[in-house]
């Protein structure tokens, strides 16, 4: 519901038709189904999800949920993507050979690198050019393609979408070729197996509860504005 006001406000001018169809169809559809949603606490048999019922459908929720109602690709948004920045989709200051010595516990923290590290784990601020995180921002707003739902009295509340269910833009297949390019010695014989996106209910207070994902190496990437971080002074979101 969330996306699908944010689209009707921001494709109002460039494509009327599509933020009609929106504002006109979609809006009303999920605004008429939450009303029958009991509260969360109610929920607790199926931890949190709930099952459409006939009313829901009579109201068109079969028309609107989890499709690709709209899409766009990164070509559409920054038709110069491939060649901005000289091609690179990384921020070209990054000292990649020293964050590399830094996974393997061989360098030192320093602000030439923008780098905080212990041995096979890395923070590095700035990862991504600015045009390539813009973006970024733009296609996992934009797109509607976020058709898991996890259970939130079980994980958390938050949607995921994944590489071989809509979040395969070739914009996010380059990225992770030049990751590879760009780190050999971290990445060497680790081809990329999977890739997916996650989008949090900015009013719950608990993201992705603690667990370990299955992988040699692991890449995640947090692109939300700093204005989304709630960091208290040491305190904040990453990983632990």
């Amino acid at each position: 519901l969330e996306q699908a006001r944010y689209l009707a406000r921001v494709l109002k001018e460039s494509k009327p038709s599509v933020a009609d169809y929106f504002q006109s169809t979609v809006i009303p559809i999920y605004e008429e189904v939450l009303k029958n949603i009991p509260p969360l606490e109610d929920l607790s048999r199926t931890k949190g999800l709930y099952a459409f019922t006939k009313a829901d459908y009579e109201s068109g929720i079969g028309n609107v949920y989890n499709k690709a109602l709209y899409i766009e690709t990164a070509d559409e948004i920054n038709p110069t993507w491939h060649t901005q920045n000289g091609g690179s989709l990384l921020n070209n200051q990054l000292d990649f050979e020293g964050i590399q010595n830094n996974w393997f516990g061989h360098g030192q923290n320093s602000p030439t690198t923008s780098t905080t590290s212990i041995p096979g784990a890395l923070v590095v601020d700035n990862l991504l050019s600015t045009s390539a995180l813009q973006t970024i921002r733009q296609l996992l707003l934009r797109n509607t393609h976020w058709y898991q739902t996890k259970t939130p009295l079980e994980f958390g509340k938050y949607v995921g979408s994944y590489v071989d269910d809509g979040l395969h833009d070739p914009l996010f297949l380059q990225l992770a070729k030049q990751l590879h390019e760009s780190m050999p010695r971290i990445m060497k014989g680790h081809e990329l197996k999977y890739m997916w996106a996650y989008k949090y209910d900015s009013e719950w207070e608990s993201g992705i509860r603690l667990h370990a994902d299955q992988a040699a190496v692991n890449v995640n990437l947090w692109v939300s504005l700093d204005g989304a971080d709630l960091e208290v002074e040491g305190f904040g979101g990453g990983l632990v």
